[in-house]
C-alpha cells in the first residue's frame, strides 16, 4: 500500500498521469456511493495521505483504498464533494487541461483514442476539477451522475502502459513508502 502523497512526491511531482487521476476519481465516488453513504458516514478528513493505492495481480490499474476509516463523521454530502474535489485538485496540480507530457505515452507515442475524443474528455474533466469552487453549488448527486462515468471511461481510454508500469513497480517495490 502506498499513499497518494508518497507516489506524487516520488514519481509525479507535477501531477499524476490522467489515467490514474480518473481511476482514483471514479473509485472514490464508487466507494462513497456504495460503502459509506448507505451507512450514513463519510471520512472526516479525506486526503492524499490516507488514500492508498495497492497493486493487483489481475488488473493493470491499482486498487484505491481509503485508510483511517475510524476518522468518520455523519454523512455530509457537501463535505464529501469538497474533500474529493480538493484531493483531485492536488493530484492534478490544478491544471485546467491534461499537461503536454501526458498527451502522449511515456514512449512519446500517440495515446490510443478509440472514441476519438479521449483527450477532449480528459481536458473537460481537468477543467472541471481546476474550476471547482468550494463555495459553489456542486452536489453529490451531480458529481456522481455527470462525472463518475466520464472518469471511469477516461481511465481506460487515457491508459499509458509505460507510466502504469512505473506505478506498478513503485507499488510492488514499496519504494514510495509502505503504509502497512
Amino acid at each position: 500500500m502506498t499513499c497518494l502523497q508518497c507516489l506524487k512526491d516520488a514519481l509525479f511531482p507535477d501531477g499524476l498521469p490522467p489515467f490514474l487521476v480518473c481511476k482514483i476519481f471514479a473509485d472514490l465516488i464508487n466507494t462513497h456511493n456504495m460503502d459509506l453513504e448507505p451507512k450514513n458516514i463519510c471520512h472526516a478528513d479525506l486526503n492524499a495521505n490516507n488514500t492508498l493505492l495497492s497493486p493487483t495481480m489481475e488488473k493493470e490499474l491499482p486498487q484505491v483504498r481509503i485508510e483511517h476509516l475510524e476518522d468518520v463523521a455523519v454523512w455530509d454530502e457537501q463535505a464529501v464533494v469538497k474533500q474529493i474535489m480538493n484531493l483531485l485538485q492536488y493530484l492534478t496540480n490544478c491544471e485546467s487541461r491534461i499537461p503536454d507530457e501526458f498527451r502522449t505515452t511515456k514512449k512519446g507515442e500517440k495515446l490510443k483514442d478509440s472514441k476519438g475524443r479521449s483527450l477532449r474528455d480528459g481536458d473537460r474533466l481537468y477543467s472541471f476539477v481546476a474550476g471547482y469552487d468550494p463555495e459553489g453549488q456542486l452536489s453529490w448527486k451531480d458529481l456522481k451522475r455527470r462525472w463518475r462515468n466520464l472518469a471511469d471511461c477516461s481511465a481506460k481510454e487515457l491508459y499509458d502502459k509505460g507510466r502504469s508500469a512505473d506505478v506498478r513497480e513503485a507499488l510492488w517495490d514499496g519504494v514510495v513508502g509502505d503504509e502497512e
